[in-house]
């Protein structure tokens, strides 16, 4: 008679999560490429509860080219999971390449198809042969969170999609560590970081995006002269894959640049990275840093009469809570009490991303709070002094038992349509204190 072990004990439960499993990172990934097709190998209802929750909560987009009810899926049931899937990824393939038009069509696995063992390297490879590019991610939901399923899309594509370069084209840059929809102004902040870096005389190659980005645009990554990475963390894996395997170098910009003081130094870095003249760099810094404080010195009169300055706390992703830290306090003169990180970072990284929250003016230190658990961060949060809550849409009922204004600036946002919105950048960051001071005077 075997031995009967108990079922192992949860060690953690994640209450309001901010984000997804790997395959969601991946699913909305590919659907942030031009003319791509994700096929979802996984049980029905994995890729559609995940598209509906990053479509309702993700500043309210849409199907993107094929997505949502549209997304071609194997339909795992029991027969499969106990038989194996391969049949059924075969014919989902097979149809999906008759029926629909794409540039490419790309195969993501969820858990039972990872627990199953499928071998769908094989099933794709049957299919490589015809007119249209197929590629295949691993992407089962305990491989990771959506930064691991974005990651695991590009490492995927590095080693399927991508061939050594004959050469390298001068100017081109690679843009990685922004997640379509898990940042939820995904669009204009890549926009504005292709317009900065246009005025550089530079171009950049950002693979997720309007029409113009995309199957050519993964193609062209060998091609690059640098790859930078807009994260303390999230794309760096995959940027140290594309410089092993096709020695294109990266940097590392650890925060979405938002305000004059962190884009001037981002434009700094990458024209001394590229050899762009300084007098290049210099001449676009200064054009652009008068137009913002324009506006940002007509602002000031509501800031000094109305009071507008904030104890403040930031709730989000690592690269979007220094950003928004920094600016809010160097440029703005609040007080940063707390920064409160969520996307669950790995350890190697979290002292680099605390030090960031160190370069403040004026001495000042916010707590540095990592937690992923909504109901811990309301715990830690619920003596808090802030009269401004820069979170998410899970974040409003603390604000208001605190008596603060609130900002959804994160993803799950349900109460704001975002489309081309911006908080990168120089434009960003005129949009980002207008919508903080509309809130406020909302609240009042």
């Amino acid at each position: 008679m075997s031995e009967y072990k108990e079922a192992p004990v949860l060690t953690k439960i994640l209450e309001a999560p901010r984000y997804a499993c790997s395959l969601g990172g991946a699913i909305q990934s590919v659907m942030g490429m031009h003319r791509a097709i994700p096929i979802v190998h996984s049980t029905p209802g994995c890729g559609y509860n995940l598209y509906l929750g990053y479509r309702i909560l993700a500043g309210v987009h849409g199907t993107a080219y094929v997505g949502g009810s549209a997304m071609p899926c194997s339909r795992m049931c029991q027969k499969e999971v106990v038989f194996g899937g391969e049949e059924k990824l075969r014919e989902i393939i097979h149809s999906s390449l008759d029926i629909l038009d794409g540039d490419c069509f790309i195969v993501l696995t969820g858990c039972a198809a990872g627990l199953v063992g499928d071998d769908v390297p094989s099933v794709v490879k049957e299919f490589q042969d015809g007119p249209v590019p197929l590629f295949y991610v691993e992407t089962p939901g305990y491989k990771g969170n959506t930064y691991r399923g974005y990651e695991l899309l590009l490492e995927a594509l590095t080693d399927q999609a991508m061939t050594k370069a004959a050469g390298t084209e001068r100017g081109l840059v690679n843009i990685l560590g922004i997640i379509p929809n898990q940042d939820v102004f995904w669009r204009g902040n890549l926009r504005e970081i292709q317009r900065i870096l246009e005025r550089l005389g530079l171009k950049a190659n950002m693979l997720f995006g309007h029409d113009e980005f995309g199957v050519d645009a993964w193609k062209k990554v060998p091609q690059a002269e640098l790859t930078i990475v807009l994260s303390p963390w999230v794309g760096i894996a995959p940027a140290k894959k594309i410089m092993e395997k096709f020695g294109v170098p990266y940097m590392v910009f650890p925060e979405l640049p938002i305000g004059c003081d962190e884009t001037s130094s981002f434009l700094r870095q990458v024209g001394q990275r590229l050899g762009v003249p300084d007098e290049v760099v210099n001449r676009v810094i200064a054009e652009e840093e008068k137009e913002v404080y324009y506006y940002l010195t007509e602002l000031a009169d509501c800031y000094i009469d109305f009071g507008f300055r904030f104890d403040f706390v930031v709730i989000g992703d690592s690269n979007y809570v220094i950003g928004v830290t920094k600016f809010m306090t160097n440029q703005v003169g609040n007080i940063p009490l707390t920064a409160v990180i969520t996307d669950d970072p790995p350890d190697q990284y979290r002292a680099c991303i605390a030090e960031e929250l160190t370069r403040l003016d004026y001495g000042l230190k916010p707590q540095v709070i990592f937690e992923s658990n909504s109901g811990k961060i309301w715990e830690a949060l619920k003596e808090s002094e802030a009269s401004l809550i820069l979170g998410s849409t899970l974040d409003a009922p603390l604000a208001k038992s605190l008596g603060a204004a609130h900002l959804s600036i994160g993803f799950p946002i349900a109460e704001r349509a975002i489309t081309n919105n911006t908080y990168a950048g120089y434009k960003g960051c005129l949009q980002l204190v207008s919508d903080i001071y509309t809130a406020v005077m909302q609240t009042k």
